[in-house]
Order: structure tokens, then sequence, then C-alpha cells
């Protein structure tokens, strides 16, 4: 009888052991997803052959392939001679690359937080106006011409393709 009692602590103890080890290395991934969300960097990759191991191998990978694109898409649309922006529910500018210096005369940073009615001319902001709300409206896509005010004083004429995205509740355009 002592002998099952030693044994079923034992055994206990074990179980006890190896659940708390699993656990602590499955808290690991869980952090590492919490980190790659928030953009930081990740805990060291386990150790070992088993399937957490692998697991958490395999999320280190993506994490590296999901970087590479992010790094692809910045430098894709940082050197596009286009202009490229999103415009939020406000008609606010929430992001804009590089060739609004160009096209524009503004910085990214003097465009990102205008509303769009302030780069218009007067005459075409009805018009803008009204096809941006329908783009939204049946969360399309399409296509206008209307002139900017570029920061040096005159119309700049512009061709605006425009991509409504319900999800991050803001137009995508390339101007």
């Amino acid at each position: 009888v002592s002998g099952i009692a030693i044994n079923i602590i034992i055994a206990l103890f074990l179980a006890l052991f190896f659940a708390n080890r699993i656990l602590r290395r499955i808290n690991t991934i869980k952090d590492n997803t919490i980190r790659l969300a928030a953009g930081k960097r990740l805990n060291p990759l386990l150790m070992g052959s088993d399937e957490i191991a692998e697991l958490d191998s395999g999320f280190h990978s993506m994490a590296r392939a999901l970087a590479e694109a992010q790094r692809k898409e910045k430098a894709i649309i940082e050197s596009a001679p286009d202009v490229i922006c999103s415009i939020d529910s406000d008609g606010r500018f929430v992001t804009a690359n590089p060739a609004v210096k160009d096209h524009w005369g503004f910085s990214p940073e003097e465009v990102v937080g205008m509303r769009f009615s302030e780069l218009i001319v007067p005459e075409d902001i009805q018009k803008a106006t009204q096809f941006f709300d329908k783009i939204r409206e049946e969360q399309d896509l399409g296509s206008i011409e209307c002139r900017i005010a570029h920061k040096k004083g005159n119309d700049a004429h512009m061709v605006w393709a425009v991509r409504w995205s319900a999800v991050d509740q803001v137009l995508f355009c390339v101007v």
C-alpha cells in the first residue's frame, strides 16, 4: 500500500512538473503573438525537437516573412512616383507617401491630418465629396479627375483611383 501511495505521489509530481514545463513553453508562444502584434522583438526560439518547439520555429519564420513583406511594401510606397494616401471617414488624410511633395508641394507630415477638401480647388470640392461618399456607401472602387490647389498656388489636375476599405474605414487612393 505504501509503495502504491509513493508511486501515486511521484506520478502526480511528475505530471505537475511536465504540465508546468509545457504551459511555460506555450505561454512563450502566446507572449510572442502579443509581441508580434505590438511590433516588439520576439522571445528567443524555444529549444528542442518537440511539437511546441516546431510551432515556435514556424511562428518565428512567419514573423520574419511578415517583416520582410512590410519592408518591401514600405519601400514600394515610399518610392512610388504617384501619390499613395488614405483618407478616413471624416475626410482627413491618415497616410501619404513622399510623392505628395512632388505633386502637391506639401510634405507628407503637412498632409496627414488635413481634410481632403483643404487641398481640392473650391470648384471641385462638391464633385469630389459626392464621389468619395458614393464610394464609401457602395463599398466600391472608382476614379475621378479633380484639381488640387498646389502649395505654390497653381492648380494641378489629378486622377484619383479610390477604393473603400470597410475593415480599415478608410479610402485608399492612388493619385
